[in-house]
């Protein structure tokens, strides 16, 4: 999928260990609702 291409993307140029956890939070909350 594209998105989640692109949500790696993101992820990976984010080097900040809490902000990389709370991406991945909201992101696990958008894929469920």
């Amino acid at each position: 999928m594209l998105i989640y291409g692109f949500i790696a993307e993101i992820i990976d140029s984010v080097d900040n260990h809490y902000i990389k956890n709370f991406i991945l939070s909201e992101f696990d909350k958008w894929i469920e609702n």
